[in-house]
């Protein structure tokens, strides 16, 4: 991740827009907890936890502990300011990208990724899940939210009009402001189809054992270590 990115996630204009624009729901919440079949004595890696409103929540539910990562200064100042003392004795806060970051030494039950792991190439993901394999504990279950297309990524033009007739009816009324975002991930970013997923997550011993197909271009996908 260059300077320039880095520099964007510190922006406040930036950053409120972003959250305001992808909120995380209720409902989304319940949804990650009820894949990640959440226990109060779990230890969760956070990858790209935002503003914190998923670890807030388990925060409230009662879970032991939690290790969040992001790039944004800006948005760990938001999580900080959610949380009461006693809540961020449960919290380790890590402020750095995800090729720099030295991970904590106690090893994880649970890790979850929400539209965070396609920033990085598809060389830096299998060199980031190369490092991650050493922090989590077998059987660990790994939870990734993506852009995940069902097509080889090399078919991206020729898919775009059906893709672009499926996120406007995905996204509804919100389409007109996620439309340039999205179109710009699916191009300048790294996203990955299905099948690089699978082949770039068993660099971290993880072993596909679950998949929630939203559209043809976003899934979550659930993984076990093996």
């Amino acid at each position: 991740m260059d300077n320039n990115f880095n520099q964007m996630w510190n922006q406040q204009e930036y950053v409120a827009r972003y959250n305001q624009v992808y909120p995380l729901l209720d409902q989304d919440c319940q949804l990650y907890c009820d894949l990640l079949q959440i226990k109060m004595d779990d230890h969760l890696l956070d990858l790209g936890c935002g503003e914190g409103y998923f670890v807030k929540k388990l925060l409230e539910m009662g879970i032991k502990k939690i290790t969040v990562v992001d790039v944004s200064g800006e948005q760990l100042l938001r999580l900080r300011e959610k949380l009461t003392p006693q809540e961020e004795q449960k919290l380790t806060i890590i402020e750095g990208d995800f090729e720099s970051i030295s991970f904590p030494q106690e090893q994880v039950t649970k890790v979850f990724a929400r539209a965070s792991l396609h920033h990085l190439d598809q060389l830096k993901k299998r060199l980031f899940f190369q490092k991650l394999k050493s922090v989590t504990k077998k059987s660990a279950l790994f939870l990734l939210h993506d852009m995940v297309f069902d097509f080889p990524k090399e078919e991206l033009n020729q898919q775009m009009p059906r893709l672009l007739q499926e996120a406007s009816v995905h996204y509804g009324d919100r389409w007109i402001l996620k439309k340039e975002d999205i179109i710009a991930t699916w191009f300048d970013e790294f996203p990955e189809d299905f099948k690089t997923w699978i082949s770039v997550c068993k660099e971290g011993g993880l072993e596909l054992v679950g998949r929630k197909r939203i559209t043809s271009f976003l899934s979550i996908l659930l993984f076990s270590k093996i």
